[in-house]
């Protein structure tokens, strides 16, 4: 009797994952079916169809390396790997506040990325940003970054050795608890008003 029990909570396990591995194929499949450059990876489960049309609408589709600067792709990365630096670029008089140069920063044993914002914001406004990434990761693994791609450089981290750098205009972030833009507008009205996603067929 105990064998039969524990085979039968072996074998629900089983299907439990295999069940699992399967949903997580399938959305991972209509993301990159409908919308094939804009996900660099993968996503972890944590973008969906509207998140592609977003960054369709924003510029023209195509494959990363093909010369597209106006196009944003999302790359997910660990949360661990991940941080944000708030460079200070100076007081300004008509802001009445310091700016600083917002920077996502990913940095592990296998690659190198920043994320920059388009143009200096407050001080108060990279600070928010910090605090968003930390109460959005908070007990995540994945966190993901979405962006133009701009150029590569080799960037000095102390006494290591350089380390060549993917440099991108930040667009937004997300992870399974929510997201964060650097645009003005409300995600749901931009969705709603000017970037339906693709419907999958069948």
């Amino acid at each position: 009797m105990h064998k039969f029990i524990i085979y039968c909570t072996l074998m629900g396990a089983l299907i439990f994952f295999n069940s699992c591995s399967t949903l997580s194929l399938t959305h991972l499949t209509s993301l990159k079916n409908l919308y094939p450059y804009g996900l660099l990876g993968d996503d972890y489960g944590i973008l969906t169809l509207e998140d592609m049309a977003v960054n369709a609408c924003i510029g023209n589709e195509g494959p990363w390396g093909s010369g597209n600067l106006a196009y944003p792709y999302w790359q997910c990365f660990p949360v661990k790997d991940v941080s944000v630096e708030c460079d200070d670029v100076g007081y300004n008089e008509d802001e009445k506040s310091i700016l600083s140069i917002l920077a996502f920063v990913v940095k592990s044993n296998k690659e190198s990325h920043e994320y920059l914002s388009k143009k200096a914001i407050t001080q108060a406004l990279c600070k928010d940003f910090q605090f968003d990434l930390k109460k959005l990761t908070q007990n995540e693994e994945h966190v993901c970054l979405a962006g133009e791609f701009t150029d590569f450089y080799t960037r000095e981290y102390g006494e290591a050795a350089p380390v060549k750098t993917e440099s991108w205009s930040f667009e937004r972030f997300k992870t399974k608890k929510g997201y964060n833009s650097a645009s003005t507008y409300d995600l749901k009205h931009y969705i709603k008003n000017r970037c339906k996603p693709k419907i999958p067929s069948g």
